[in-house]
């Protein structure tokens, strides 16, 4: 099993991030994320709700005009919007995504998304370092 320590931020936490079975309440987390300090002080919070070797599972709460400044992963990305309003760009375009929208970006695509509004998005990552060469 994977663990997640507590630090200054987050005293509460410790928490599992990888197990034969996991499961996360995205509503608890979210109410969470919005009664931290970071919440406060910052345009978005996060919390890694699972991490192994080949997928990171992130939720990511962001006030209307924050920005994820252009970038560019070297992996599988599904950012799908739970709750709000993103404009997402990439070189196919500008698309602006609400509640239940999800959006799928191959590896090395560059993009940028900013919340129209308060938005909550579930960041899936599927990294390609351990992907199997085909023959």
């Amino acid at each position: 099993m994977k663990y997640s320590e507590a630090t200054k931020n987050r005293p509460e936490g410790s928490r599992i991030l990888d197990a034969s079975q996991l499961y996360a309440d995205v509503k608890e987390n979210i109410l969470l994320l919005k009664q931290e300090i970071t919440w406060e002080k910052s345009d978005r919070n996060a919390i890694t709700i699972f991490k192994n070797d080949s997928v990171t599972i992130v939720l990511l709460v962001l006030k209307g005009g924050a920005t994820l400044f252009p970038q560019e992963i070297d992996a599988l990305l599904t950012a799908q919007i739970i709750e709000g309003a993103v404009s997402f760009e990439s070189t196919q375009g500008v698309k602006n995504l609400s509640d239940g929208n999800i959006v799928v970006l191959h590896s090395k695509q560059p993009f940028n998304a900013t919340a129209i509004q308060e938005s909550v998005l579930l960041l899936t990552v599927f990294s390609e370092k351990n992907k199997i060469k085909q023959q």
